[in-house]
């Protein structure tokens, strides 16, 4: 049976080379602002994952250079489906009250 186009995912070809193409411009991660080690095997936390601004549970296209961007797997973990990013200090901790 074939493939209804309109379920395109991440699991064709084109998808891979959307992910190459955005991983060999080494961006920094754009939820925490920080460097990417683009070395790292894909189980570590901070290794280079594909995020997707508007998720495909939400309708977002998998494909569309305008919704994918460079993340730590981490912090995309971390944003889940939410269609707006939170920015995550994963070096400091807010204080409950001011000091």
């Amino acid at each position: 049976m074939p493939r209804d186009p309109s379920m395109r995912g991440r699991d064709g070809g084109p998808y891979r080379r959307r992910r190459r193409e955005l991983k060999a411009l080494r961006l920094p991660c754009w939820l925490c602002g920080r460097d990417i080690d683009y070395e790292l095997g894909y189980t570590d936390p901070w290794s280079f994952t594909v995020d997707h601004v508007i998720p495909l549970s939400k309708g977002g296209d998998p494909l569309d250079w305008g919704n994918l961007r460079a993340a730590h797997y981490r912090c995309n973990q971390r944003k889940g489906d939410q269609l707006v990013p939170i920015k995550h200090d994963v070096e400091s901790f807010s204080t409950s009250r001011a000091w």
